[in-house]
């Protein structure tokens, strides 16, 4: 008779590039400014809080990538309410990253 139809499938590439690139910026940042050698923006400087900055905007970025890729399944309140755990994990995500690599990076020499 009426079967179900299937749900419509995700672009699982788009999906996993708004779901690793936040992070991974957030590394090679980090990597990045604690090679720098001038003290106001190398270890413990201003620099590594531009980090933060940076990962807010490729969180943003990101979050329109993945908002294209969800919205082939989901409309209405479950893609806002999808949107809006996506922005808070990538966040909390993104600064435990930052401050794991902080302190792998800057820790003091044994």
């Amino acid at each position: 008779m009426n079967e179900p139809l299937d749900p419509p499938e995700i672009p699982k590439g788009k999906l996993w590039a708004s779901l690793t690139i936040p992070p991974l910026v957030t590394v090679f940042c980090i990597l990045f400014v604690s090679a720098l050698p001038d003290p106001d923006y190398g270890p413990f400087g201003i620099g590594t809080f531009f980090i933060l900055l940076v990962d807010l905007v490729t969180i943003i970025i990101c979050l329109v990538i993945f908002i294209r890729a969800w919205r082939v399944r989901s409309h209405g309140r479950g893609l806002v309410l999808t949107s809006i755990a996506y922005f808070l994990g990538q966040v909390i995500i993104c600064l435990c990253v930052w401050f794991g690599c902080c302190l792998v990076v800057y820790s003091p020499p044994s």
